[in-house]
């Protein structure tokens, strides 16, 4: 996971907008998948140096436009992008979820820090704010937030799904948070 890095799109960034920006930056189009089913829309560049690629993905899932830059020197390329596209990192993530005062704005930062914490390790800023949002008076928040953590799918959160399974108040949210520990556990955790 070293050598990728993730950036959250503005929710207003279009697929246009970041082709203009690619070709612009001069990246080479290598892919494109249109959206099928559970497969997100997803563009792939080849970046100005050798071995560094882009990856566009408008997740329709988990509601989240958003890129994947791999390769040597992925965060020299990370700051180009943050220059040219109306993006942001895992630092202004935290700060909006800090901030969020209501459900959708919630669950909102939830999706984006599912997003940016599936390209790290555990990280305990990233996991209070699943924690206040898995004990959230709005059962809607706590869903959502046990379904986004299926998207890093680290193992700190199994202890906090089996407690959610066990003891939530709200059926829905016991069964949500059942399945998603039942998918993490199918993740290869070494």
């Amino acid at each position: 996971m070293a050598d990728q890095t993730r950036l959250i799109l503005d929710p207003r960034a279009t697929t246009e907008l970041v082709e203009r920006g690619a070709e612009f930056a001069g990246w080479k189009k290598v892919q494109e998948d249109q959206p099928d089913g559970n497969q997100p829309h997803r563009i792939g560049w080849e970046g100005p140096w050798p071995g560094l690629k882009v990856f566009y993905i408008d997740d329709h899932v988990i509601k989240v436009k958003y890129l994947i830059i791999t390769g040597p020197n992925s965060e020299e390329a990370q700051e180009d992008v943050m220059e040219s596209l109306p993006s942001h990192s895992i630092e202004l993530a935290l700060v909006e979820a800090l901030e969020a005062g209501d459900s959708e704005a919630k669950q909102a930062s939830i999706r984006r820090l599912a997003v940016l914490g599936a390209a790290t390790r555990a990280d305990p800023n990233i996991l209070s704010i699943f924690d206040a949002a898995f004990i959230d008076p709005d059962p809607d928040v706590r869903k959502l937030a046990i379904g986004a953590s299926t998207y890093p799918a680290w193992r700190e959160f199994e202890p906090r799904l089996e407690l959610l399974a066990d003891k939530d108040e709200d059926e829905s949210v016991r069964e949500r948070a059942a399945r998603a520990l039942t998918n993490l556990r199918r993740h290869n955790w070494a």
